[in-house]
C-alpha cells in the first residue's frame, strides 16, 4: 500500500479482513495484461486522503494490538477513528470509539464535539455539552470556533 509517499508491504489477510473498502478493491477484476495492484514496489495500492501516521496508528493496531504493552494514546485512537471510518474498518471504528469513551475527560469538550460531529459518534454529544454548559468559564471565541455555528449558539444560549 502507498500512503503519501510511502511504500507499506502489510498482509494482505488484515485489510481484507477488517474492511469492506480493501475486500472490494481486492475483487475487482483485473485485465489480462494489467499488473495486479499491490503485487510489488512498482504496482502499489494507493490509499488516499490518508496520513502517513493515521496507517502507521492503524498497522500497529493490527500487528501489537493483541499485546499488553501496546498502550495507543488518545491521538492515537482518534487517528484509527478517522481512518477506520474512512476506509470501512468496522471493527477498529468500535473499538476506537469504546477506547475514546473511556478517555473521553481527557478530551477538550469541544473538540470531542468536534471529532464527535466529524465521525458520526452521537453518544458524545451529551456529556461533551454538560461539561461546557456546567463549567464556571464562559464560552471563548477560539473554542467555538472548534463546532459547528449552531451546536456553539445553542450551548451560550444553554448557559444564560
Amino acid at each position: 500500500s502507498k500512503v503519501e509517499q510511502q511504500i507499506y508491504k502489510v498482509h494482505r489477510y488484515f485489510l481484507v479482513r477488517e474492511s469492506e473498502f480493501f475486500q472490494d478493491l481486492f475483487s475487482l477484476p483485473q485485465g489480462e495484461s494489467a499488473t495486479v495492484e499491490g503485487a510489488d514496489d512498482e504496482h502499489p495500492i494507493y490509499v488516499p486522503g490518508t496520513p502517513t501516521n493515521e496507517f502507521e496508528n492503524l498497522l500497529r493496531f493490527f500487528y501489537f494490538g493483541m499485546h499488553d504493552d501496546y498502550k495507543p494514546t488518545v491521538a492515537d485512537w482518534i487517528s484509527m477513528l478517522s481512518i477506520s471510518t474512512r476506509l470501512n474498518f468496522p471493527k477498529v471504528r468500535e473499538r476506537a470509539i469504546k477506547e475514546i469513551t473511556a478517555r473521553m475527560e481527557e478530551i477538550d469538550p469541544f473538540d470531542l464535539i468536534g471529532i464527535a460531529v466529524k465521525y458520526d459518534v452521537q453518544q458524545w454529544l451529551k456529556p461533551a455539552y454538560r461539561r461546557i454548559v456546567t463549567r464556571t468559564n464562559l464560552i471563548t471565541h477560539e473554542e467555538a470556533k472548534k463546532i459547528p455555528f449552531p451546536m456553539a449558539v445553542m450551548l451560550m444560549r444553554s448557559r444564560e
